[in-house]
């Protein structure tokens, strides 16, 4: 392609995202760059969502850049986009808007970043799609939660249910959390902040990982230890419970092998699962995550990938899905686009 025709396309607003888009301005200052991605929202920081206090959380406290930046940088956005298809041999991006039905629109590019993150993984329990039980990937995620406990007094049911209604709330704010990693701890904390009652559900026979602040550890360690928090270890969880019928529907505890443990709603913490399906519709070689190499190079020329969705074939490492990690890479895929448009 001649220079005319060079544009930069990036899949994703993640951290990985903009670190290519940041490294390469810093090496480009005319290639057009545009980002496209799903969120409504300018690149935030996901540690944040799982440290943030529910109860006075300040949505511009993690926004890592404002609009002007971006502005300033020339780099385009476009947000509150679903992509349907990348198209390689095209050298094009299809995608939709995602909250119209509109026929695809399609966007060109010279070089493409695939940098589409992670999705926390869901295991296949039983009624996992009921009101009421959360998984906290994304800043959509956690107003959601921020919601159920911000309405839990503001429900409104019919008159004869008014008495069931109020026998309810008198044990309101019941926090269930499916997975005792790290980040179920995290969300743990928190929850028990916001002042709920918190018990985690773990399928290893111990909970795992720790709190990033020492502090906070110390205290979480103690109110497990004290059983404010309760814990049980190598639960296996049959189901999630559905409300009584007269109810509607909304998770009301989740039931293991052993016991049940009733809930006002439920937090998923199962780790996550590299988004590759674009990039394998695409011919891209996948495995568990999308191959690349040290580069950050897919199978297909001219297309890179960064963040939580790649696998390194050069490394026995796997993929940590940690913050630093798709900031690194992310900064690997710019420079090698980078070189690519100098010509080397």
């Amino acid at each position: 392609m001649t220079k005319k025709e060079e544009h930069i396309v990036i899949l994703g607003n993640g951290i990985a995202g903009l670190s290519a888009a940041e490294t390469i301005r810093k090496e480009n200052a005319a290639v057009p760059i545009t980002m496209i991605f799903q969120e409504p929202y300018l690149t935030y920081s996901k540690p944040a969502l799982s440290k943030m206090p529910l109860r006075s959380f300040q949505e511009k406290n993690i926004f890592l850049h404002t609009e002007n930046w971006y502005q300033r940088r020339q780099i385009s956005l476009l947000a509150n986009s679903c992509i349907t298809e990348l198209l390689p041999k095209e050298g094009k991006i299809l995608f939709t808007d995602r909250f119209s039905r509109t026929l695809p629109e399609s966007l060109s590019f010279s070089h493409c970043i695939y940098a589409l993150g992670a999705e926390s993984f869901v295991p296949p329990f039983q009624n996992v799609n009921l009101p009421g039980v959360f998984t906290l990937r994304t800043l959509e995620d956690y107003h959601s939660l921020q919601n159920e406990l911000q309405s839990e007094v503001q429900n409104k049911l019919q008159n004869e249910l008014q008495s069931e209604l109020n026998s309810q709330l008198q044990s309101r704010r019941r926090a269930v959390i499916i997975g005792g990693g790290a980040i179920g701890q995290e969300f743990a904390w928190l929850l028990y902040q916001a002042g709920c009652q918190v018990t985690i559900l773990e399928a290893a026979n111990a909970l795992k990982g720790r709190l990033a602040e020492e502090k906070a550890d110390r205290t979480l360690k103690q109110l497990i230890q004290d059983g404010i928090i309760q814990t049980r270890t190598n639960a296996k969880i049959r189901e999630i419970t559905n409300t009584s019928e007269n109810l509607p529907p909304h998770a009301a505890g989740v039931q293991t092998e052993k016991e049940w443990f009733a809930a006002d709603f439920v937090l998923i913490s199962c780790g996550i699962r590299a988004n590759t399906a674009i990039a394998q519709n695409a011919g891209i070689a996948c495995d568990r995550g999308v191959l690349v190499n040290n580069s950050m190079e897919t199978s297909i020329p001219c297309i890179y990938a960064a963040g939580d969705c790649i696998q390194n074939t050069q490394t026995a490492t796997p993929n940590p899905g940690l913050w630093y990690f798709a900031k690194q890479s992310g900064e690997t895929a710019g420079k090698s686009v980078a070189r690519c448009l100098s010509g080397l």
